[in-house]
């Protein structure tokens, strides 16, 4: 059985960053099956927990797209140029923490013996540090946890994508060099998997997830509004302006007693006048604050870009899912997020995200119910399709990956 592994993310507690929430969770409920795990991180991480050691690398000279905000104009563009250009003719953003990574690896191989590592992106700097190693110690299994595209994948809207052709060449000695690679979604990893010619690579998918335990019995404080809560930023093309000004027209219209609350967009919203009294906006908050928000809440709305990418369920749902209240969908309407919503009960999908008369429709929908307190008293989301994306389950398909590369007993590669 394997007994120590190492773990390279740039991203870790208490950083507030989807993908480390995702390696907290692969590494936090690794005990149970009484494995070691030695994270190798970048600053302002915490240093114990368990059976896990957490080591911090400096990054100090770190090159990093910056957002986007009221400054003007000219400003604005400065901004853009900045952003393609490092993202175009830069190999490795962090190459400083990518070098003190490495060399800190090579002390802590020194002195433990590694049966596995795992690597997660982004950056592209975890897996530069874990090819380091694997050229040096190819006898060290290695699961390459890509989580969402390539940075040049197709699949990604041309502003986002990086053009640059070494980038690209280091992608695919990634994944050929990795023992498995693991995503968030199985159509994401079918794109991957087209820039692997190695036939011994394991792929899987290994969903994100929550991390809390649901309650069932609780209901969110009673109001003389509808608490609509948006957990999340908005970047991807995320945009909520159609969603907002359906909201002013049933204002205006019907007098819809309403309250829209968005928490750390990191971004301006582009709010209609009729409205703006009814939306709150608040800067990114603790990730525990964000789930007890998400708890009182009345609906949660959840908006996925309408790009043509497929694959993206979105870290957010799975929280949205287990807190067991009502989900406004404005996703891709047959896509693996609104198929989930669907299985699970948990929601609202709708047949075009952007027609302002079917949101309507549904917020109408929901006002009648709420009106007459059915919003949460008839709502029977799917608790086991629920409780299968709880973050010690994803941990438990890690392990079973882990046991299957280590021929442990009890691993299986599918």
């Amino acid at each position: 059985m394997a007994n120590n592994i190492l773990l390279i993310s740039y991203y870790y507690p208490p950083i507030n960053h989807i993908a480390s929430n995702r390696m907290f969770s692969f590494s936090k409920y690794m005990d149970q099956y009484n494995i070691w795990v030695i994270t190798v991180a970048s600053q302002n991480t915490i240093q114990n927990l368990n059976h896990v050691k957490v080591y911090r690398c400096q990054d100090s000279k770190k090159l990093t797209p910056t957002f986007y905000s009221n400054e003007g104009k000219f400003i604005h563009i400065m901004k853009v140029a900045y952003n393609i250009f490092i993202s175009n003719a830069v190999v490795d953003l962090h190459k400083e923490w990518t070098h003190n990574a490495i060399e800190l690896c090579k002390n802590l191989l020194i002195k433990t013996q590694f049966d596995l590592m795992i690597s997660s992106s982004g950056p592209l700097a975890s897996h530069l540090v874990a090819l380091d190693i694997k050229k040096r110690h190819p006898e060290i299994k290695w699961i390459a946890d890509m989580r969402d595209e390539l940075l040049t994948s197709k699949y990604l809207p041309h502003r986002q994508r990086i053009h640059n052709p070494r980038v690209k060449v280091l992608e695919k000695r990634i994944i050929n060099k990795a023992d498995a690679i693991t995503a968030v979604s199985n159509p994401i990893l079918m794109q991957i998997k087209d820039y692997s010619n190695n036939p011994n690579t394991v792929f899987r998918e290994i969903r994100n997830g929550y991390d809390f335990e649901f309650k069932i019995d609780y209901k969110p404080p009673k109001r003389d509004f509808i608490n609509i809560v948006y957990a999340g930023g908005l970047s991807g093309g995320r945009d909520p302006y159609v969603f907002l000004k359906a909201c002013e027209e049933l204002v205006e219209k019907h007098n819809l007693p309403i309250k829209v609350k968005f928490i750390g967009p990191n971004k301006e919203i582009n709010i209609p006048a009729g409205i703006i009294e009814h939306v709150e906006v608040i800067d990114s908050v603790p990730h525990v604050q964000a789930i007890q928000a998400m708890n009182e809440a009345d609906v949660l709305l959840l908006i996925i870009a309408l790009n043509g990418r497929t694959g993206g369920y979105s870290g957010k749902l799975f929280e949205y899912m287990a807190s067991l209240r009502p989900i406004i969908a404005l996703v891709p309407p047959h896509d693996v997020a609104a198929e989930l919503i669907r299985e699970s009960k948990t929601g609202y999908v709708l047949n075009n995200p952007n027609d302002i008369k079917e949101i309507k429709e549904v917020l109408l929908m929901i006002y009648e119910k709420w009106k007459v307190n059915n919003l949460h008293n008839k709502f029977y989301p799917d608790l086991d399709i629920i409780a299968k994306h709880h973050r010690k389950e994803q941990a438990k398909l890690v392990h079973q990956l882990i046991s299957y590369l280590t021929n442990s007993e009890g691993g299986s590669a599918k």
